[in-house]
């Protein structure tokens, strides 16, 4: 019987991904005989669904042959958007998604735009796989490897740049995850912020690295080369020993390498080639025997500031920069955390929510699903857009008790009219049975409207707060948007109202379960865009969004181009009024008429190339007008395209309006 090198840790309770140690430890043949008694086979269909989740879930699976593609009954890939691998057992932390040991093979995504969650002790230990878009390992030895398990040399997580929404980072949160002998590549940025996580990892990057927690890289191994053509920027942060007995090669890069604080970047070997540039930032008691090399005499260049500097070693010498940036602008902030991560900054790296773009509604309408599918509908009523039931809101109770209330929020929309835009949406509370606390909003004056004592009123802003049993469980935050429509004023394009709802339960405090942008010209029509804070509680979400269920989606033809349709009848919903909606609403519903579809033989000729150069035009000042947040600036070329047909498409239904609502969901995050 083969032996696991790795200790397993016997924790009393729930593991934390963030604790400081594990308590206890176990020996190796205990560890084993246990793992083998408590695992679960690994069936396909649970590999399949995108949830091994449990004690041992999906333990010791065969891959058929190398790269053989997961889901094996879905080529869009998993049903949620990502793999989770989640380990929570009470009392012993067995392995949840490993690869057998007889097995050289690997999986790989058959969407490379879905990533992978490791969540939980030993979750993803021993795992191999590649084609996919992230990577978060939240547990303790989290996405390990141990020597046992390497038949191949190949990287035990292979990454791709397949998702526009993000590039493909690495979050390494659990106590040694990440660590020992696991070989990941294909990395943009990387996060280890966990004591030892990436402890003797071998990891391939493009970008940035962070180590925040005591030997977080330990003897890890981190190459680093240029994302594309011409140099590339890296910034590295070691904070505490996190980056001690390191090694770190940067081939044609501009680098700032910070050690902040008391014994930082202690032994490390840095080497550089192809004309490197690196900027070393040494505090007085750091940088202790730091080796800087030019591996191929190429004339790289180093230099360092700080009172450590003259604790450095090495055949190569770091000169005093005569500027603040020597080898380039914009390497790292001021405040001295690195430039990027998912490209929103790397002090308190988010979770892989980052790589979810979120799912809407605009134009005929056009459905955009949570894991990016799109087809655009074929019916007239009222729809469920979106509802969230399944997780439970905690509020305080008597004698310091708590309270779980059964959360279920639900949002409606009604199509209507020529080329059924959007006219109206409904978000309702149906935590206890009937509906209760409502919000919602027409195109006629674009005005929200609150019902939460069975009287509607009209509110520009409202924290409308969800009670049950005289608790405070929920709230609906409604925000109004200025920063566009002032803008389009500003360019004579007519007035557009945005606004914002949080949708918020209590759950240790108040948590945001989804964001909702809605954007509206009065008299015409709605486009919204719906995000979810987390994506693993996509599996909780039903309606129009929602990444599965959808069962009425067939192919057809729009534009003269292939697409997918559907009239979404698993979704049609009651009357305005039996869902929660007020009566003037459904009385201006009704009044917006059901005129039928004509789309398929509309838009083609120089009616569409005009429509085109509208579109164009709302394109480059959604671009120009909030850069910083343009979403398409990671995979400009697929949403640009995407946009401009669906655009199009809507400008010849509904004028420029059309383009005006849709341009302004591109700056949503």
């Amino acid at each position: 019987m083969a032996k696991w090198s790795l200790l397993w840790p016997l924790t009393f309770g729930v593991a934390s991904a963030r604790s400081s140690e594990p308590t206890a430890f176990c020996s190796d043949d205990i560890a084993y005989l246990q793992t083998k008694a408590s695992q679960a086979i690994c069936d396909p269909d649970v590999l399949n669904s995108g949830r091994c989740v449990g004690d041992g879930a999906c333990f010791g699976c065969v891959p058929a042959s190398d790269g053989q593609k997961i889901p094996t009954d879905d080529i869009n890939g998993f049903p949620t958007g990502f793999l989770l691998c989640e380990n929570n057992p009470a009392v012993l932390d067995a392995p949840t998604c490993t690869i057998s040991r007889e097995s050289p093979f690997a999986y790989s995504f058959q969407n490379p735009k879905n990533y992978l969650q490791c969540t939980g002790s030993s979750a993803c230990y021993n795992w191999r796989v590649k084609d996919f878009a992230a990577l978060c390992c939240d547990g303790n030895s989290a996405c390990r490897t141990d020597e046992g398990a390497q038949v191949t040399n190949e990287a035990n997580f292979a990454l791709t740049s397949g998702n526009p929404n993000c590039p493909p980072d690495v979050c390494c949160r659990g106590i040694r995850a990440c660590s020992f002998l696991t070989n990941i590549s294909g990395v943009s940025s990387a996060a280890c912020s966990s004591s030892n996580a990436c402890e003797q990892v071998t990891m391939f990057l493009s970008r940035d690295l962070f180590c925040s927690r005591r030997d977080a890289c330990k003897r890890g191994i981190f190459r680093f080369s240029a994302a594309g053509t011409g140099p590339s920027k890296h910034c590295v942060q070691c904070l505490g020993s996190a980056c001690k007995g390191s090694q770190m090669s940067f081939t044609a890069g501009n680098v700032e390498l910070q050690c902040p604080g008391r014994n930082t970047c202690i032994t490390p070997n840095i080497s550089l080639s192809r004309s490197s540039c690196i900027h070393i930032k040494c505090d007085v008691l750091s940088c202790f025997d730091m080796s800087v090399v030019d591996d191929d005499s190429s004339g790289s260049r180093c230099f360092c500031s700080g009172a450590g500097c003259t604790n450095l070693v090495g055949p190569l010498t770091c000169e005093t920069p005569l500027t603040v940036s020597p080898c380039g602008q914009d390497i790292c902030k001021e405040d001295r955390s690195p430039r990027a991560f998912c490209d929103r900054g790397l002090r308190d790296p988010p979770d892989c929510s980052a790589c979810a773009s979120g799912g809407g509604v605009v134009g005929d309408p056009h459905i955009t699903t949570l894991d990016g599918r799109r087809y655009t509908m074929l019916q007239q009523g009222n729809f469920l857009l979106w509802s969230f039931s399944g997780l439970d809101a905690e509020v305080p109770w008597v004698n310091g008790q708590m309270k779980r209330i059964p959360l279920d929020f639900r949002i409606y929309t009604h199509y209507s009219g020529r080329a059924s835009f959007t006219k109206g949406i409904l978000l309702v509370d149906r935590s206890g049975a009937a509906p209760r606390q409502a919000l919602e909003v027409t195109s006629l004056d674009c005005a929200w409207k609150t019902k939460s004592t069975g009287s509607w009123r009209r509110s520009e802003t409202e924290f409308l707060k969800l009670e049950a049993a005289g608790a405070t469980f929920g709230a609906f935050n409604v925000t109004a948007g200025k920063a566009w429509h002032e803008r389009q004023q500003r360019q004579d394009l007519g007035r557009i109202e945005r606004s914002e709802v949080q949708l918020l339960m209590r759950q240790k405090g108040w948590t945001r379960i989804a964001q909702l942008r809605v954007t509206c010209k009065p008299g015409h029509h709605i486009a919204a865009k719906l995000k979810m804070s987390s994506t693993a509680q996509n599996r909780f979400v039903k309606g129009e969004l929602a990444p599965s269920g959808h069962s009425t989606l067939v192919a057809g033809l729009k534009g003269g181009r292939l697409a997918f349709v559907a009239k979404d009848t698993e979704f049609a919903a009651d009357s305005w009024r039996d869902l929660g909606g007020s009566q003037e609403t459904a009385t201006y519903l009704a009044s917006t008429g059901a005129e039928g579809w004509e789309f398929l033989s509309r838009c083609e000729g120089p009616e569409e190339t005009a429509a085109l150069a509208v579109c164009q035009k709302h394109w480059a000042l959604a671009k120009a007008g909030d850069s910083s947040k343009f979403v398409g600036s990671r995979n400009e070329v697929e949403q640009k395209a995407n946009f401009l047909a669906d655009c199009a498409f809507d400008v010849c239904a509904g004028g420029e309006t059309a383009a005006q609502l849709a341009a302004d969901l591109l700056n949503f995050e």
